[in-house]
C-alpha cells in the first residue's frame, strides 16, 4: 500500500507543482497586463496634458480675439457716427444748392420779365 500512497502523494505533488506553475504564469501574464495598462494610462495622461494645453491656448486666443473685436466694434461705431454726420451734411448742402438754384432761377425770371416790360415785349 505504500506504493499506492506514494503514487498518490507524488501525483498530488505534481498537481500542486503544475498549479504553482500555472499561478506563476498567470502572475507573469498579469504583470505584463498591468504594465501595458500603466503604459496606456501614461499615454492617456500625456494626451490629456497636451489636450489641456491646446484648450488653454485656444481660450487665450479666443480672449485675445474678443478683445480685438470689442476694439474694432468701437471703431466701427465711430465710423458709422461719422458716416451719418456726412450724410446729414450732404443733405444740407444739396438743400442749400436747391435753394440757391430756386433763388437764382426766380431772380432770372423776375429780371427777364422786367426786361420784357421795359422793352415792351
Amino acid at each position: 500500500m505504500a506504493t499506492t500512497s506514494d503514487q498518490v502523494i507524488e501525483m498530488l505533488i505534481n498537481r500542486i507543482e503544475s498549479l504553482g506553475a500555472k499561478i506563476d504564469a498567470n502572475h507573469q501574464s498579469s504583470e505584463g497586463s498591468r504594465r501595458r495598462l500603466h503604459e496606456e494610462q501614461n499615454q492617456l495622461r500625456i494626451a490629456l496634458v497636451q489636450l489641456d494645453h491646446k484648450v488653454d491656448t485656444g481660450n487665450r486666443e479666443t480672449t485675445a480675439i474678443k478683445d480685438r473685436l470689442e476694439k474694432a466694434e468701437q471703431v466701427a461705431s465711430e465710423i458709422n457716427t461719422w458716416r451719418e454726420r456726412i450724410t446729414g451734411m450732404k443733405m444740407v448742402l444739396v438743400g442749400q444748392w436747391i435753394f440757391v438754384a430756386f433763388v437764382v432761377g426766380g431772380a432770372l425770371t423776375i429780371g427777364w420779365r422786367w426786361v420784357q416790360a421795359k422793352l415792351g415785349l
